[in-house]
C-alpha cells in the first residue's frame, strides 16, 4: 500500500513523493530515502515502516527530535491521513493511497544548494524527542536581577503610609514578609520543615534565582538548600534522569556536598572565578519512582563558606529499545560520529558541540543495555567528560574575549564577539548559549 509525503513549505512546497516499500528512512545525509536538508536533522533522523495495513513512524534517537502534528515523538506512532511530520524547519504531510509505485528520493544534490535554510540568526530549535525537561531555574539574573528584595519593596510601597510604617515598625512582621517573599519568588512552593532549611519544589518554569551563600544570591541558604521533585516514567526502567545546575563562588572542591534522598552524589566543583556546569546522571537505585525525591546541597564548612547554585533543572530521557546487538551497534555509531567531530574541532564551528551531543546520545543508548560493553562505556564516559571540559573552556575563553573587546574596542566589537559564540554553541542545551544571549541583549 503506497503512501506519499508532501512538502508543506519552502521552495519545494506542494511537491509530493510517493513510496511503495516497507520502510523509508529520513535524514540529513544522501544515503537516506528522504534527504532532509536542514541543520537540525540528524544523519539518520526518523523512519516510517509498514505495520500491517497501516504505517508508523519512529524517531531514530535524533539529536533534536521529531514532531507529529506539533507534538514531540517519544515512541513509535501510527500515522493517520494528513498527519504533519516536522524535522527541523521542514514539514511533510503524510498521505495514503497515492497512485505510484516506486520510492522517490526527495532532493538531488543540485536541489540541496537551492533549498531555503533557516535564517542563520535563528535562536530556537525543535523540542527534543525525549521526555520533556522540567525546568527549575534556566539561569540566574545575578547582580541587577529582579530578586525578592525589590519585589518586597514594591509591595511595601503599594501600602498606605500608616500601614507601611506599621509594617516597617513591626520588625518581626517585616521579617516574616521577607521570608514569605523569598519563598514565593523562588519556587511558588517553598516551605520550612520542622525548623530546618527552606525546601523548594523544582518548578515547571525557570525562575531566574540563585541559591546559597554568595554575592549574587537572592534566595539565601547558607547551610543547606533542598529541592523536591517527583519522578515518574511511562514504562518502568525505561528512563534516564539527569540533574543539571550551575555552580559559582565555591572556593574548595569539598565545601558543598550534593545528596539524593540521603545518598552521596558528589561535591560542587571549585569554580576559580567563573561558574561551572554540573551534570549528574541519577542512579535509579537511589530514586523513588512515582514518589517525591529530594536533592540537597549541604555546606560542610563552619562557619558556612560561600557557594552559589542556579539554573537547576531535570532532564528525563526515554531509553531506546532494541536487542543488545542493535543497541551496541547504535552506541558505537554515535561514538564514532562523536570521535570524528571531536578530532576535527577546527574544521567547523559546531563540531565540538556536535561531538558532545553524540557522546551524550551514546551514553543514553548504553544506559538502556542490561550489560553494556565495559570498554565502550568507559570510553564514552571518558570522552564525554573531555568534550564537556573542552566546551566549558571554550565558553570561558570566548566570553573573556568579548569582555576584552568591550573594554578595548567598544560595544560593536564586543557584540560581534558575543554573536560569534552562537556559532559554537548554537542551541540552549549548553549554558554558554544563554550567557551569550544575555550579553548580546545588553549591547543591542
Amino acid at each position: 500500500m503506497p503512501f506519499s509525503l508532501k512538502i508543506e513549505d519552502g521552495p519545494f512546497a506542494g511537491r509530493r513523493y510517493v513510496f511503495d516499500q516497507p520502510a523509508v528512512v529520513l535524514g540529513r545525509t544522501s544515503d537516506n530515502d528522504v534527504v532532509v536538508p536542514d541543520e537540525a536533522a540528524s544523519r539518520k533522523h526518523a523512519r516510517i515502516t509498514q505495520d500491517g495495513e497501516s504505517w508508523q513512524i519512529e524517531d531514530l534517537h535524533s539529536s533534536n527530535g521529531t514532531r507529529v502534528n506539533g507534538e514531540p515523538l517519544r515512541r513509535p506512532l501510527a500515522l493517520q491521513e494528513a498527519d504533519v511530520i516536522q524535522i527541523g524547519a521542514i514539514a511533510f504531510r503524510f498521505m495514503e493511497h497515492e497512485d505510484a509505485a516506486n520510492s522517490t528520493r526527495i532532493v538531488s544534490a543540485a536541489d540541496l544548494a537551492q533549498w531555503d535554510r533557516p535564517a542563520s540568526g535563528a535562536t530556537t530549535r525543535p523540542e527534543l524527542g525525549a521526555a520533556p525537561r522540567v525546568a527549575a531555574g534556566g539561569g540566574r539574573q545575578g547582580r541587577g536581577g529582579r530578586g525578592a528584595a525589590p519585589r518586597l519593596a514594591e509591595r511595601l510601597a503599594s501600602l498606605s503610609p500608616p500601614v507601611r510604617w506599621g509594617v516597617v515598625g513591626g520588625g518581626a512582621l517585616f521579617a516574616l514578609l521577607l521570608v514569605a517573599a523569598l519563598v514565593r519568588g523562588a519556587s511558588g512552593s517553598g516551605r520550612i520543615l520542622g525548623g530546618g532549611p527552606v525546601v523548594f519544589d523544582l518548578g515547571q518554569k525557570p525562575d531566574g534565582h540563585c541559591y546559597g551563600n554568595g554575592p549574587d544570591v537572592d534566595v539565601p541558604a547558607p547551610k543547606k538548600a533542598v529541592f523536591l521533585f517527583n519522578f515518574s516514567e511511562p514504562v518502568e526502567g525505561k528512563s534516564l534522569l539527569t540533574f543539571h545546575c550551575q555552580a559559582d563562588a565555591v572556593a574548595k572542591p569539598e565545601d558543598v556536598e550534593m545528596r539524593l534522598n540521603g545518598h552521596h552524589l558528589g561535591y560542587l566543583p571549585a569554580t576559580f572565578g567563573d561558574s561551572r556546569p554540573v551534570e549528574l546522571t541519577l542512579d535509579r537505585q537511589m530514586l523513588h519512582v512515582n514518589a517525591e525525591n529530594r536533592i540537597e546541597f549541604v555546606n560542610l564548612r563552619r562557619p558556612p563558606t560561600s557557594w552559589e547554585v542556579f539554573g537547576l533543572w531535570m532532564e528525563q530521557d526515554s531509553l531506546p529499545s532494541g536487542t543488545a546487538e542493535q543497541l551496541e551497534k547504535e552506541a558505537r555509531t554515535e561514538y564514532d560520529l562523536a570521535e570524528s567531530r571531536f578530532n576535527n574541532q577546527g574544521v567547523a564551528a559546531t563540531n565540538l558541540h556536535d561531538a558532545w551531543v553524540h557522546y551524550k546520545r551514546a551514553r543514553l543508548i548504553l544506559a538502556a543495555m542490561a550489560n553494556p560493553p565495559e570498554v565502550l562505556q568507559s570510553l564514552v564516559n571518558e570522552r564525554l567528560q573531555e568534550a564537556t571540559n573542552a566546551m566549558d573552556k571554550l565558553c570561558h575563553r570566548m566570553l573573556f574575549t568579548g569582555e576584552q573587546a568591550r573594554a578595548t574596542r567598544g560595544n560593536d566589537a564586543a557584540l560581534d564577539a558575543f554573536k560569534d559564540i552562537l556559532n559554537y554553541f548554537p542551541f540552549d542545551d549548553h549554558p554558554c548559549y544563554g550567557k551569550a544571549r544575555r550579553k548580546i541583549a545588553q549591547l543591542e
